[in-house]
């Protein structure tokens, strides 16, 4: 704008100027009014319509869904649960005059709650006022996309004229129903018609008080700011002037505004005295700072301040140090020697960030530095300078080199005592082998001792079948002799019992092996890594193994229930389970029950061992896996086996529980968890 075009408007009267902009200003609220609010309350207006359509179909696909589903459960029957579902949806009502209907996908409507005479009629061939086949549409659009927007024309309820329509059918798929409601286009347009006279009688309620006001505000405005003009040009160099507060309120609130502003520039003096002060004391507590802190400029990376305690460390002059470069100053290069430097690194991304670096020091020795680096933003957001703060931490990576040794020396402590744990381990599995070496001993002697009977027998057997065979070969008639021979030798008892001998030395020997395997087994350590075992068969494993521990004193019970795999230290399990079965076995002394049981639940399987012996006392019960604690008397036990266990257990993921009651026996559960995917 020229500044003859500004004359002019200063020519013209602060009332007319601000009664023109009122104008303007009403001019262009009413245009926005009607050329974007309007048509985007319409819009949302629409959008809110369809959004109801849709939710209102889906709650009545809900309802036809709920009904579907007791008839699937067979709490109704099908017909009986679509009747009552088309009973249903008919009588739901929203709005004024809003309904639902169905049809199915033949194009019946099975339910019309306003056009009854349409219930059960094929629509198929069937126009809307349009000319559109509304059914068929309804059906081709939820079979290509289970639901849709459709529109039709259709009468308003107690009409006969029809009008436009949209509707949103959605398909029941379970019995090929098409669900659906509409809208009317004359329900929306008397919304939207509503919505422009709010909104023009809103407008024009705010408006033209609203210019009546600034009318008014300019008036009282204009006469005290041609007061105010005048005492602005009596004003100089001599800023100890004041305006006279007088006139109207809004005449002493510019006085006071500028008699303020006069105040203030009385004050910009005293305000440089105190900024000097300012920067004073911030110098000072820069150089108080036990830290090394540099003020580096980021456009060559040169030191622009430093504090005492910089000057103070690295002992040059503060001269020298100004303009050096900050790699300069750390490594003694013109250039980063280091790939990882903080300063490119906040430089980078504009973010502050701590790292430790390594310093070499005049006399070749290395001290190490944490170091917080954070851009200075200006007010454009442009990063001029960058603060490096960093302060020694030499000693303390002295110390944690230390730490780290010593870490390292109590993992190989660790290591020893793992290792250590499981000579433990193995040693109170020798133990358990050593305490049923007796009855193993006895085991094998008996299928031995027949065993050696039967041979002896047989010897005895194929000496008289000797002979017999020998009188066959003499000279006496052959079939007198050999009946008579064959009486005296028994030879038909004796060639019925070989097979029985047999038999029986076969099984001793099955038995012996068995007992053998079952104990080689059980003494020999696991793998390095664990495997899927049935514990179902590894208990019968272990009970073949303590049999004659547990024989003379009880009766054993087996209730198996089906066990999916578990993934373990087979050896190991095996050791527990003989431990609890040797406990029980003397905990019940003589003519006792011992009950073994397993099963499994979703996440972990479970093996109960239970005894009708003496129990375990209330006091004693919370130390039972305590390290070398027993109840028993001296050398029948090492008090091993229950920590052992109770550790073996914990290590595979599981736990032991343990109920007793003083004189009616315990019952430990052990509970392992199952192999994932089984």
């Amino acid at each position: 704008m020229t500044k003859s075009g500004k004359d002019n408007y200063a020519g013209i009267p602060l009332v007319i100027q601000i009664f023109g902009i009122c104008l303007v200003a009403i001019s262009i609220v009413s245009l926005w009014i009607a050329f974007y609010l309007i048509p985007l309350f319409e819009r949302e207006l629409y959008a809110s319509k369809f959004s109801d359509l849709r939710l209102l179909v889906e709650t009545a696909h809900s309802i036809v869904d709920d009904f579907q589903q007791h008839a699937k459960k067979g709490e109704l029957e099908e017909k009986e649960a679509k009747r009552q579902a088309l009973a249903r949806v008919g009588s739901m009502r929203y709005g004024k005059d809003g309904y639902f209907w169905i049809n199915d996908l033949s194009h019946t409507m099975l339910m019309h709650p306003v056009s009854r005479e349409l219930n059960g009629k094929n629509m198929k061939e069937h126009r809307d006022a349009g000319g559109g086949y509304s059914v068929v549409n309804f059906v081709k659009a939820v079979q290509v996309n289970g639901e849709a927007f459709v529109p039709y024309k259709w009468p308003e309820p107690g009409m006969t004229t029809p009008v436009d329509k949209i509707s949103f059918v959605k398909k029941f798929e379970p019995w090929g129903w098409v669900i659906g409601t509409g809208v009317y286009a004359t329900e929306v347009d008397r919304s939207v018609a509503q919505l422009h006279s709010h909104l023009m009688m809103g407008a024009l309620l705010i408006l033209l008080p609203l210019t009546l006001i600034s009318v008014l505000i300019a008036h009282r405005i204009a006469r005290p700011l041609r007061h105010l003009a005048f005492f602005s040009q009596s004003l100089k160099d001599d800023l100890s002037n004041k305006a006279p507060v007088e006139g109207n309120r809004e005449t002493r609130e510019l006085a006071r505004a500028l008699n303020d502003t006069i105040e203030r520039l009385s004050y910009t003096l005293v305000s440089r005295d105190r900024l000097d002060s300012a920067f004073s004391f911030i110098r000072t507590v820069l150089d108080t700072i036990p830290m090394r802190i540099m003020i580096v400029n980021t456009a060559d990376k040169s030191a622009a301040d430093v504090n005492d305690c910089f000057v103070r460390e690295t002992g040059l002059p503060r001269g020298e140090i100004i303009g050096k470069r900050c790699h300069y100053l750390y490594w003694g290069s013109e250039e980063c020697a280091s790939s990882d430097c903080p300063v490119d690194k906040a430089l980078l991304t504009g973010e502050t960030v701590i790292t430790e670096v390594r310093h070499k020091c005049p006399d070749g020795s290395d001290r190490f530095f944490e170091t917080l680096v954070t851009p200075v933003k200006s007010a454009n957001a442009a990063t001029s300078q960058v603060v490096h703060v960093a302060w020694d931490i030499t000693e303390r990576k002295v110390a944690e080199t230390l730490l780290a040794d010593k870490n390292a020396e109590l993992a190989q402590a660790l290591k020893s005592l793992s290792t250590l744990q499981s000579r433990v381990i193995q040693n109170e599995k020798m133990a358990s082998i050593g305490q049923i070496a007796a009855g193993v001993a006895h085991e094998i002697n008996n299928p031995v001792g027949f065993v050696k009977s039967n041979i002896s027998a047989m010897e005895r057997y194929f000496s008289k079948m000797t002979g017999y065979l020998e009188v066959l070969e003499g000279s006496h008639p052959l079939q007198e002799l050999a009946a008579k021979e064959k009486h005296r030798f028994k030879i038909s008892h004796i060639m019925a019992d070989i097979p029985e001998i047999i038999s029986e030395t076969l099984s001793g020997m099955e038995r012996i092996e068995i007992i053998v395997k079952n104990l080689k087994s059980f003494s020999r350590l696991d793998g390095a890594e664990k495997t899927e075992a049935d514990l179902n068969h590894c208990l019968d494993s272990t009970i073949s193994i303590v049999w004659n521990e547990i024989k003379y004193n009880a009766r054993l019970t087996k209730h198996y229930g089906q066990l999916p795999p578990v993934t373990c230290f087979a050896q190991q399990i095996n050791q527990v389970f003989m431990n609890l079965l040797v406990n029980a076995s003397q905990a019940i002394g003589s003519k006792g029950e011992i009950s073994v049981t397993t099963w499994a639940d979703e996440s972990q399987v479970h093996i109960s061992v239970a005894d009708n012996g003496c129990g375990i006392a209330p006091e004693i019960r919370d130390r039972i896996f305590e390290p070398f604690f027993t109840t028993k008397p001296a050398g029948k036990g090492t008090g091993l086996g229950l920590s052992i266990s109770c550790d073996i257990i914990r290590k595979h993921g599981g736990e032991i529980a343990l109920k007793s009651e003083p004189g009616r026996g315990s019952e430990f559960t052990v509970s392992l968890p199952v192999t994932p995917g089984h």
